[in-house]
């Protein structure tokens, strides 16, 4: 994404004089590129679905039905609540857009950085401001409180932009053949450099879901996510408009079918429900190499391409991690687990690994036409940037491994980025 170089003042000011909704609102005062730092490692994009906004028109009141999305996304993107210090990496970039109520795209309406310093620039910031600039209010924490009033004035600008000139969305459709499902196949892409984030305000009761059992709905979400068209990048997903009336086999819908298409919903809650804690990351690498998979002529077994993006928290919990195999077509597998390094780093796994996948989640093991054979443990350790482990499964066998059970691989490191 690019950021480009012009006041807020000055573009607030271009846009209630021209109140063209294709403007956006531009604050990048705080991007890593002004700055002599890492470029953070996570990208934010945050989509408001177009069925939740009350169209208004210019020099009309504000309906009173835009209320409460408005005031989430203000709450959300507000750096003076220290609330939000732990859900955003200092200088995070991140966008608004709306799904366009016809599929045809995503309208950006906002982009910037959070404007949070690192705890280490804050210390920096600190010691060397003196008694004097305080006492007459030049102080960079002074100065810091003007950036965020300015970052917090253009999102609210770019709020009340979103509403005009909308079009009525269509009642009862389907979640992909809707505005918000068209919209993200054909408007949204992922950022090439960095871990991606979507969070999507939403009201899910808008949606008509043929769902009768979870199995049949996790069933076909999975089917539905190749017509869909979606790729949302590997991306970790926050879901917010699911309240208490979703049925759980929507949800589990929802889940498959974004799976499918290379995102991972990781919230799934009501529209002021809360984003995980403490879940920035602070490194990341990206490993390639091969992995053995057994075939029926070779006794060997063949050698395909895998890769692996780990992304770490402070606490080294992997977030938004992927492990992709390149079979007849891509398949990818999150990764959750905790990396430990004493001499070597070993990492453990946390989750059902490939079941991930099963129509059945937290049932009996599904291994028929699932990722990694649907096998529920992988395991790797680290030395000297070769990452080398085995995907193993306790009740799974395949044919010709004998007693050495598992799909082993090797990696290699490709690239690593550690947060500022």
């Amino acid at each position: 994404m690019k950021f480009l170089k012009y006041s807020v003042a000055s573009i607030v000011g271009m846009i209630i004089c021209t109140h063209s909704f294709a403007d956006e609102i531009i604050n990048d005062d705080f991007c890593s590129e002004n700055f002599n730092i890492q470029a953070p490692l996570r990208h934010t994009q945050i989509i408001i679905d177009s069925a939740l906004i009350s169209p208004e028109s210019e020099g009309e009141a504000a309906s009173s039905k835009n209320q409460f999305w408005r005031q989430r996304v203000i709450n959300l993107m507000d750096a003076s609540k220290d609330s939000n210090r732990s859900k955003w990496a200092p200088r995070e970039p991140v966008s608004i857009s709306i799904a366009e109520a016809d599929g045809s795209g995503l309208k950006l309406v906002f982009s910037g950085c959070m404007p949070f310093y690192s705890q280490a620039e804050r210390k920096k910031l600190s010691s060397a401001t003196s008694s004097f600039s305080k006492f007459i209010g030049t102080d960079w924490e002074r100065k810091h409180q003007k950036v965020i009033s300015s970052f917090r004035s253009g999102a609210i600008t770019a709020m009340k932009m979103a509403a005009l000139d909308q079009s009525q969305p269509k009642k009862n459709s389907s979640f992909t053949k809707a505005g918000l499902g068209q919209a993200m196949a054909r408007g949204f892409i992922a950022p090439e450099d960095a871990s991606s984030r979507i969070i999507i305000l939403t009201d899910l009761t808008k949606y008509s879901f043929d769902t009768t059992s979870v199995i049949s709905a996790r069933a076909a979400g999975k089917e539905q996510a190749d017509n869909w068209g979606a790729d949302l990048g590997f991306s970790e997903v926050h879901l917010l408009g699911a309240g208490g009336s979703t049925e759980n086999s929507d949800k589990e819908y929802l889940k498959a079918l974004f799976l499918g298409a290379k995102g991972n919903i990781i919230t799934m809650a009501g529209i002021n429900g809360a984003l995980p804690l403490k879940k920035t990351p602070v490194s990341s690498s990206l490993y390639r190499g091969l992995i053995n998979f057994p075939t029926r002529t070779r006794k060997s077994g063949v050698e395909l391409p895998i890769s692996l993006r780990l992304t770490l928290d402070k606490s080294s919990k992997a977030i938004n991690s992927w492990v992709v195999v390149q079979r007849q077509q891509e398949e990818s597998v999150p990764l959750t687990g905790t990396l430990t390094c004493l001499d070597t780093c070993r990492f453990i796994d946390s989750g059902d690994f490939a079941q991930i996948w099963s129509d059945s989640p937290g049932g009996e093991p599904e291994y028929d036409g699932v990722p990694f054979g649907g096998m529920r443990d992988i395991s790797f350790s680290i030395t000297d940037g070769t990452l080398q482990g085995s995907i193993t499964d306790p009740t799974a066998r395949i044919a010709g491994k004998g007693s050495k059970q598992g799909l082993d691989f090797k990696m290699e490191l490709i690239s690593q980025k550690d947060a500022s």
